[in-house]
């Protein structure tokens, strides 16, 4: 089963697309908008000074967030997790079980966020590539 985009999302696909002339791996839509692009896209995707970003955004109206995607899943999320400093991110043997390791209690608050409303949109995009079970913040 493949993941299914609304008309509204493959709008927005286009406009990234056709703005930064980065192919979008995928994309979320929630408060904020995240698109997915390939590894070593990051640089061409954002342009100089961001200056792609704020196109799409003022277009849009919208705050957007770009990251690049990644096989392994420790990767994956510290890319997500970017610019946040993360310490260490770690799977149990059966990589059901995801460890975030950060040093400081407002880059976990961060992370977290109110009612866990950051922490359930990294566990959305996450398990839309990877079968976790859960993730947690120490």
């Amino acid at each position: 089963m493949g993941i299914k985009y609304d008309t509204d999302t493959i709008k927005l696909i286009n406009l990234f697309e056709k703005i930064s002339s980065v192919k979008v791996k995928d994309c979320l839509v929630n408060e904020n908008i995240i698109f997915i692009v390939n590894k070593g896209y990051m640089g061409k995707a954002i342009g100089r000074n961001g200056v792609k970003i704020k196109k799409v955004e003022s277009l849009i109206n919208k705050k957007i967030k770009i990251f690049e995607f990644s096989d392994d899943i420790c990767r994956f999320i510290k890319n997500f997790l970017a610019p946040l400093k993360i310490e260490e991110v770690s799977t149990d043997e059966n990589k059901k079980l995801v460890n975030i390791k950060v040093n400081g209690i407002s880059i976990k608050a961060k992370i977290i966020g109110r009612n866990n409303r950051n922490l359930n949109n990294l566990k959305s995009v996450v398990s839309r590539y990877f079968k976790v079970d859960s993730i947690r913040v120490v």
